[in-house]
């Protein structure tokens, strides 16, 4: 099977699992922001006159600050609150506890046990043309320690040719495969994530599926060079993270696992229960 042409009009799923963590940053500011405002206004609209003793206004002053300071104190515990409240309401299906699916540019669950269609489909690693030695032999070899683990995948040769009996479960034929893809972009200036140039970025489109869910239309990760630097372990983690997003798995939060969204803290290689976690994303029968 020959390379396919994917990588056009990708979405990242960074920005589709941030959508709620932001709303719920946005809320916890603008909830505080508009009732100070209004503390504020209602201050600067007072007038002070002034008695025999003392200037009503200076009083006003010190009873509005206390004011001022009460209500700071309740805007950022209610804003807090309902940024936590909506943070708790986490869209993102669960394809088992401590295992994240993804909600995909169309406001849709991806199918948990059938992020393709059919349940437990073969998935087959390609590369672009721009990827070097290096970083090919450490996919390749992140690929085959999965495929060891018993996860349904394989990788393509740089020509893009695979075997069919390669894979856990043999497809009848090249139609029954996802293809998926591993890029590498060789710019000086990465694009900046929260903590500095990205290292690497997860691409995807969802179409409809069954019901009210939807299904992979294509996949694909960015290794970027400058910020990678050849380093083995952090292109084998970015494999996994294709491997795992093939799966129907996007994060992990069980210990020991190697799907953290921080790279310190991910094991070297899958988990028992990463692998169980994978199987079941994709809905493959369970060892």
């Amino acid at each position: 099977m020959l390379l396919p042409a994917f990588g056009l009009g990708m979405k990242s799923v960074a920005r589709a699992d941030m959508t709620v963590r932001e709303v719920a940053l946005w809320v916890g500011i603008a909830i505080p922001a508009t009732i100070l405002l209004i503390v504020l206004l209602a201050l600067l609209k007072s007038k002070p006159r002034v008695t025999g003793r003392l200037e009503s206004g200076t009083g006003r002053l010190l009873g509005g600050l206390g004011v001022f300071m009460v209500a700071l104190w309740g805007a950022a515990v209610s804003g807090a609150a309902a940024g936590t409240a909506l943070l708790q309401d986490d869209p993102r299906p669960d394809v088992m506890p401590g295992y994240h699916s993804a909600i995909t540019q169309n406001g849709r669950p991806l199918a948990v046990g059938a992020p393709w269609g059919p349940p437990c489909t073969p998935v087959v690693v390609f590369t672009g043309e721009g990827v070097d030695r290096v970083t090919f032999d450490a996919a390749q070899a992140a690929v085959a320690r999965a495929r060891r683990q018993g996860v349904n995948v394989t990788m393509a040769t740089r020509d893009g040719h695979y075997r069919l009996d390669a894979f856990a479960s043999t497809p009848t034929s090249e139609a029954d495969v996802a293809g998926v893809w591993l890029n590498q972009d060789p710019t000086p200036t990465p694009p900046k994530g929260a903590s500095g140039p990205m290292r690497y970025s997860l691409q995807w489109l969802g179409k409809s599926g069954t019901g009210d869910t939807d299904v992979f239309e294509s996949l694909g990760i960015t290794i970027y060079s400058a910020s990678v630097d050849g380093d083995a372990a952090t292109i084998a983690k970015a494999t996994d993270y294709l491997i795992a997003a093939s799966h129907g798995v996007f994060q992990g939060t069980t210990q020991g696992t190697a799907l953290t969204p921080r790279l310190d803290d991910a094991a070297q290689q899958f988990s028992d229960q990463d692998v169980t976690a994978l199987l079941t994303g994709a809905g493959c029968p369970l060892p």
